[in-house]
C-alpha cells in the first residue's frame, strides 16, 4: 500500500467523544427567552418538566407518584419502611391516578349526565315484563347513578379480560392494593350518603370490592 493511500491515524485529541456529544445535545434553553422558571434546576429535573408538560392530560398520575415519592422520602423510608415497599406505594399510586379517568364516557359528565337521564325515562319501558324483576331493579341503580369512577372500577375488575370467565371473575387481576387504591368513593349505589358524594362502584361489583375490604379487616359501607 502507498503512502498516498493510507488513511492519517487519528491522535487521542480527535477522537469522538460520545458524553460530551449528547452532553452537548441535552440542554435547558427553551424558547421562552428566560428559560426555566425555576431557577438552578438540574438537567434531570428540566427533563422531567418536558414529561410533565406533555403529559398534561395525565398530570393526575405526575403529581400522584410526586406526592407519593415525598411520603417515602420524608417519612416512610427514615422510618424504616423496606425499599421495596416504598417502591411498590410510589407505583401504587401512580397506577391509581392512572386509572383515575379509565371508566369515563364520551362527553365526559355530560355523557354520565345522559345516561342517568335515558335509564330515568326509557329504562321500564324498554325492559317490559322484565322491569318487573327485583334484580334487574336492583341493578338498574348503577345506571340511574352512573359514574366513570364506578365504571372504572367496573373496567378494572370485570371488563377486561382474554376469555368471558376471566373477564367475568378476575378483570385485569389486579392486586387488593392497587384496586383500592384506585377506588375513589368506598360506596355502591344502594348506600347511603352520608360521606360520599356519589358512588365508587356499582352493584355489579360489590362482591369483589369487598373481598378486597375484608382481606383488609376494613368495614363497608353498608356496615357503617
Amino acid at each position: 500500500m502507498s503512502m498516498a493511500s493510507a488513511k492519517p491515524r487519528r491522535n487521542r485529541k480527535d477522537r469522538f467523544n460520545a458524553a460530551e456529544w449528547h452532553r452537548n445535545l441535552i440542554t435547558p434553553q427553551r424558547y421562552k427567552p428566560a428559560g426555566s422558571s425555576v431557577k438552578g434546576r438540574g438537567i434531570d429535573e428540566e427533563a422531567a418538566s418536558d414529561r410533565a408538560r406533555v403529559i398534561y392530560s395525565l398530570e393526575v398520575a405526575n403529581v400522584g407518584r410526586w406526592v407519593a415519592q415525598n411520603v417515602v422520602d420524608r417519612a416512610l423510608q427514615p422510618a424504616g419502611l423496606e425499599p421495596a415497599y416504598c417502591s411498590a406505594l410510589v407505583s401504587l399510586v401512580e397506577t391509581g391516578c392512572l386509572a383515575h379517568d379509565i371508566g369515563n364516557p364520551p362527553f365526559g359528565h355530560f355523557g354520565e349526565s345522559a345516561i342517568q337521564q335515558w335509564f330515568r325515562t326509557k329504562w321500564e319501558s324498554t325492559a317490559g315484563q322484565r322491569a318487573e324483576d327485583k334484580g334487574l331493579q336492583k341493578l338498574v341503580k348503577d345506571f340511574l347513578q352512573f359514574d366513570g369512577n364506578p365504571q372504572g372500577m367496573r373496567i378494572l375488575t370485570r371488563l377486561q379480560g382474554r376469555t368471558r370467565e376471566e373477564r367475568n371473575l378476575y378483570g385485569m387481576d389486579l392486586t387488593y392494593s392497587q384496586v383500592l387504591t384506585a377506588l375513589k368513593y368506598p360506596r355502591g349505589p344502594l348506600d347511603g350518603m352520608p360521606r360520599w358524594k356519589k358512588a365508587g362502584f356499582f352493584e355489579s361489583e360489590r362482591a369483589k370490592i369487598e373481598s378486597a375490604w375484608k382481606a383488609f379487616d376494613f368495614i363497608s359501607q353498608a356496615q357503617r
